[in-house]
């Protein structure tokens, strides 16, 4: 786009200060300065007042998850001066860019109550198979809590197993829009990230009655598949942190630019060759392979594992 970026929040926090901005892009005559928030709270209003003090072009404030209502309360005053840009908004924006929106997907999915679920869920249970509950003697089961896991569990499965079919379906593939794609991913996200913190907690209130059953089942199925693929899944999940803005602009230095005749050459030579061995292949949206492959069949496979761990726990 032909600006001249100054990235101040990880070259110089001092004049990040100064400018009352994260990014400072200058092009000609126009300046202007963006503050990025990931969860914008009370105490965040005065980097918003500040902005709203300076003689930029065009002052922007981005924000990722919705912030908490003492903040709007405040922020409101400065809705003439500021622009304040949610998922929403930046989605409207890159309407029509595919690639655009499969690189929010990724700030949105670094950033997620799903993601922080899962890293700390199996961190947590490293933690908790390795310690040494000295009383292994047989004690009462926690059904209201083993039966509430399962139900929690179950419900994660079976939603992602049905939009997997939704979205596998040849003619809702071939009619959805990439904005209407993106507005299930939205929903679809949050959703999943309530529901593993709820799973979360009950796990945490079924080990306070009894730390014991889990040990016994690490010790029976550890060689099992649940548990492998679980542990495989925290390097998974730390790996996608690497699209935080932040770590993204360490590596730009990396990216080069895309040269899309390339691409579109690579993909028809692709194509071809399937069809002429005689394959099927359906050729998908870049954002349909990004929700129903990357996001939605990845975490069928966790909750899978899940579900088998919680079944362990009954036959226990």
């Amino acid at each position: 786009m032909g600006y001249k970026v100054d990235w101040f929040h990880l070259e110089d926090k001092t004049e990040e200060k100064k400018a009352a901005c994260d990014l400072l892009c200058k092009k000609s005559q126009e300046t202007v300065g963006i503050a990025v928030k990931k969860h914008p709270r009370a105490e965040d209003i005065d980097q918003v007042r500040r902005l709203a003090r300076k003689k930029y072009s065009k002052r922007v404030y981005v924000y990722i998850r919705t912030p908490t209502p003492s903040f709007r309360k405040v922020a409101e005053g400065y809705h003439e001066k500021v622009e304040f840009w949610n998922p929403e908004h930046i989605e409207r924006m890159l309407e029509g860019n595919e690639v655009g929106l499969a690189i929010l997907h990724d700030i949105l999915y670094s950033n997620s109550n799903l993601l922080d679920n899962m890293i700390r869920f199996v961190q947590d249970l490293k933690i908790q198979v390795r310690a040494r509950d000295k009383n292994l003697e047989p004690q009462a089961k926690p059904l209201k809590e083993l039966w509430r896991l399962k139900d929690e569990i179950v419900f994660l499965h079976t939603s992602d197993t049905l939009l997997l079919g939704i979205l596998e379906d040849k003619w809702i593939e071939k009619e959805i829009t990439e904005k209407a794609l993106f507005a299930l991913y939205l929903h679809t996200l949050k959703l999943y990230g309530s529901a593993l913190g709820s799973f979360r907690q009950t796990w945490k209130v079924l080990l306070v009655k009894n730390a014991a059953i889990l040990q016994k089942v690490y010790n029976r199925y550890a060689h099992t598949s649940p548990w492998k693929n679980l542990w495989a899944y925290q390097d998974s999940c730390e790996d996608d942190l690497l699209s935080k803005p932040g770590i993204l602009k360490e590596h730009l230095h990396e990216l080069r630019k895309i040269d899309v005749r390339e691409y579109e050459e690579r993909e028809e030579r692709f194509f071809r060759l399937k069809k002429e061995a005689g394959e099927e292949y359906s050729q998908s949206s870049f954002m349909m392979e990004v929700v129903r492959e990357k996001f939605l069949r990845r975490h069928l496979t966790f909750f899978i594992c899940l579900e088998d761990i919680v079944d362990q726990m009954f036959e226990i």
